[in-house]
């Protein structure tokens, strides 16, 4: 708090964070049930990093992902029917998805964990985060797609069941240092932010 007015009574009419209120997205699993973004450009990223809070209900489903043609995906965060943290993206040249799984135990369903995924275009370089640990590494010479024929959309949680809280998409690669301090709360002025989903 930086003006002296507890947050949780701070009112604002030109912020929607004022007065701030503790809420997460419930999704049921159906295929109907997301959040979808706005159909802009500024999702289309040579690079990026995907990051939200989650709690399953039932294992599997997608958490952020962003679709430009049919099975042509630029940036995907998923949760496996086993409950492994999944990653990847569709190249550009529409070869096999580059797909990167988590190696660690599975998941437990009910139990919170902040999870990421981020690609770094110079390097090649794919990276899952859970709870602001490194997962898993892939370095590949793939790029992704960013642009395709349609349809194009931006989704949160579609086939999840469970809850979601502060998805956010970033056009860089986060380092292990900043997703571990975004567990405490995503940087809302951060230049690199393109999207934050504050429920």
């Amino acid at each position: 708090d930086d003006d002296g007015v507890n947050d949780a009574l701070d009112v604002d009419p030109v912020d929607a964070m004022a007065p701030l209120r503790d809420r997460v997205l419930e999704v049921d699993g159906a295929a109907t049930s997301y959040v979808e973004a706005s159909r802009h450009d500024r999702y289309a990223l040579p690079e990026w990093t995907v990051q939200a809070w989650i709690k399953s209900d039932v294992m599997g489903g997608t958490i952020i992902e962003r679709k430009v043609e049919d099975d042509v995906f630029n940036y995907f965060l998923r949760l496996t029917g086993a409950g492994r943290l999944q990653a990847g993206f569709t190249p550009g040249d529409r070869t096999a998805d580059v797909v990167l799984e988590s190696e660690v135990t599975a998941m437990q369903p009910t139990r919170w964990y902040h999870v990421a995924a981020s690609f770094d275009e110079a390097e090649g370089r794919l990276a899952l985060y859970i709870d602001g640990m490194e997962a898993a590494p892939l370095d590949t010479p793939k790029r992704p797609a960013h642009s395709g024929v349609g349809p194009v959309w931006t989704r949160v949680g579609q086939g999840y069941d469970g809850l979601i809280d502060e998805p956010a998409i970033f056009a860089s690669a986060q380092s292990a240092a900043q997703l571990a301090a975004s567990k405490f709360g995503v940087n809302s002025s951060a230049g690199d932010l393109v999207s934050f989903f504050a429920f």
